[in-house]
């Protein structure tokens, strides 16, 4: 269950949680094999389309020689770090244009996971549960919630307990009890989860 939860994300808000959480668990690969049965085509145009993007800025505008160029931003020569600088600045331009297009690009193309996303949420919270781990052939590597104050609240309940001891630790440390605290609370729930998949397919109209 690695990465399931980023620390990065913990909110630092007192949200006391009492209640035990109900869980719920989905075969997200067989769904997705319903829902977008083009899945990998899907994923073959994002792909060119990024491919496509980078290698027309780099015609435009010198990506590898900008790159080349910016490596020199420390250098003791003022017109050689002023030509970095400079470079590393395009980089980013070119970098965040990139970005942007890609998030707008695959906002659509992506849009039948995002539905499928949308349904399992759907029938989780209209069936009782708080959570739902979405699962395929490698484990588990997804998890959604019911709304946003229920994923706060795991959130918080993971963050209390890393955070003990946490001031007299090293990063290695701190990240090895995130990932224990993230076991001790989920792997109960996924353990005692309620398989909720051939629902969600029925929710398809599959």
């Amino acid at each position: 269950m690695k990465n399931l939860i980023l620390l990065s994300l913990l909110l630092f808000m007192a949200i006391p949680t009492t209640a035990q959480q109900k869980a719920a668990r989905a075969d997200y690969g067989y769904l997705e094999s319903f829902a977008v049965p083009n899945a990998a085509e899907i994923q073959a145009e994002f792909a060119r389309f990024q491919d496509s993007l980078t290698n027309a800025l780099d015609a435009q505008y010198g990506i590898k020689q900008l790159e080349e160029d910016a490596k020199y931003a420390n250098s003791s020569d003022e017109p050689t770090r002023v030509k970095a600088l400079s470079a590393r600045e395009k980089l980013s331009r070119i970098q965040n244009y990139i970005d942007e297009a890609s998030i707008e690009r695959g906002s659509t193309l992506y849009k039948p996971f995002s539905d499928l996303k949308d349904l399992i949420v759907n029938v989780t919270s209209r069936n009782g549960y708080d959570l739902c781990f979405l699962y395929g052939p490698n484990g588990v590597n997804d998890l959604v919630y019911k709304d946003p104050y229920m994923q706060e609240e795991v959130l918080y309940e993971i963050y209390n307990c890393s955070k003990k001891g946490a001031s007299t630790m090293s990063q290695e440390e701190l990240t090895a009890q995130n990932q224990e605290c993230q076991n001790k609370i989920l792997n109960p729930l996924l353990e005692n989860s309620v398989d909720i998949t051939m629902l969600i397919k029925d929710a398809m109209g599959k």
